[in-house]
């Protein structure tokens, strides 16, 4: 009884920062897809992504001293490993805060028009009000712990309030040419590396639980994507926005407008103190990269017809899923053989060349399809 209260405090933080806003745009890509294609991607990259968290457990379990990402990249990659991660850091939240920014025009100009037509207008609105809060940082982290409760809330609602209208023959499309289209996108939701750290000094005392914590709450957001796309998709089929809760009414759209809104204040704050902190800015210049940097690649994004929310949300899971685990695949091994804690015990994950051969793989053709598709 005495781990109970620490593992379910790590497990809600881990549970909360996976599922962030990303989920909204499950349903679109996976009915492109065909839904049996998508579920197959829910199910592979998931438990590819929660055996590298156990590989990233490993390490920072292994190390005495604690790290964010770039530390532990430096300490068993050198500096070069330190550039990367945080190469794969900064532009995962990079490509989060655009596909935000995206969201929040696009549910604005829905809520007030009925229709996309205003999401530019709507969207530089957001973001002055954006850019103001998050240079008053004090009146932001009241809303996180609201804001991961208001996602929950908004998963089950759909799901129960949607699951009388799924049509069998909405579930059974299939598309060879696009198979690998949820690639991306359902990788950018299932990544929450950024969580070991706080995680390892929550469960300072339990180590060896950090396995249980993270299996299950890979297992519970493995559920909830499952459950939330095969509603969504056998509800609507090939009507389904790119933003999920813009076909399910007013009620529906202020919910992810409230949503994408705390996931887009959180990240913020998260790019401001890595730049501050890993990079040595100051916080008014790492207040302006932060806000005015995503603003500029979205208009430059739009010009081009391409400021697309899946679009943008499948760059930020190839760019930081796929380099990420590159490194972590690298950094283990390492681990084992110099990290301050080198015997064989209850933290060790299971690992073997094939497997990590596998991943390897399994990243670097989810990547390239990306990429493809990003570039048709």
């Amino acid at each position: 009884m005495h781990a109970f209260r620490p593992m379910t405090t790590a497990t809600a933080l881990l549970i909360g920062t996976l599922v962030g806003a990303g989920f909204l745009g499950i349903p679109y890509v996976t009915v492109r897809s065909g839904f049996l294609s998508g579920l197959l991607h829910i199910i592979i990259i998931g438990v590819s992504v929660c055996i590298l968290m156990l590989y990233l457990a490993e390490i920072a379990l292994r190390t005495k001293q604690n790290h964010q990402l770039a530390g532990y990249a430096e300490k068993y990659l050198g500096s070069s490993g330190r550039m990367l991660m945080l190469i794969s850091t900064i532009g995962g939240i990079y490509a989060a805060l655009m596909a935000y920014l995206i969201g929040q025009g696009h549910s604005f100009s829905y809520l007030l028009t009925g229709t996309s037509q205003h999401a530019l207008v709507a969207l530089l609105a957001v973001w002055i009000v954006f850019a103001y809060i998050t240079h008053r940082r004090a009146s932001v982290g009241k809303s996180e712990v609201f804001g991961v409760s208001l996602m929950f809330t908004l998963m089950l609602l759909i799901i129960v309030l949607k699951a009388p209208s799924i049509q069998i023959e909405n579930l059974a499309t299939f598309s060879v040419s696009d198979i690998l289209l949820p690639f991306g996108v359902i990788l950018f939701s299932f990544l929450g590396f950024s969580a070991i750290p706080e995680i390892k000094l929550i469960l300072s005392k339990h180590p060896a639980k950090m396995k249980r914590v993270v299996i299950f709450s890979y297992l519970c957001a493995g559920i909830l994507y499952a459950a939330f796309t095969a509603v969504i998709v056998g509800s609507y089929g090939l009507q389904i926005p790119e933003i999920a809760t813009l076909a399910l009414g007013k009620i529906f759209i202020i919910l992810s407008i409230i949503t994408l809104s705390t996931a887009y204040l959180s990240l913020t704050l998260a790019l401001i103190d890595t730049l501050v902190l890993d990079c040595s800015f100051t916080r008014k210049k790492a207040w302006l990269l932060s806000n005015l940097v995503p603003l500029l690649l979205v208009l430059l994004l739009a010009s081009f017809d391409k400021a697309k929310f899946t679009l943008v949300i499948g760059i930020g899971g190839i760019l930081s899923g796929t380099l990420t685990a590159l490194l972590i695949l690298a950094m283990l091994p390492r681990a084992r053989r110099s990290g301050d804690f080198k015997s064989k015990d209850k933290i060790q994950a299971y690992y073997s060349r094939w497997l990590a051969w596998l991943l390897t793989v399994i990243f670097i053709i989810g990547a390239g399809a990306e990429i493809i598709n990003i570039l048709t």
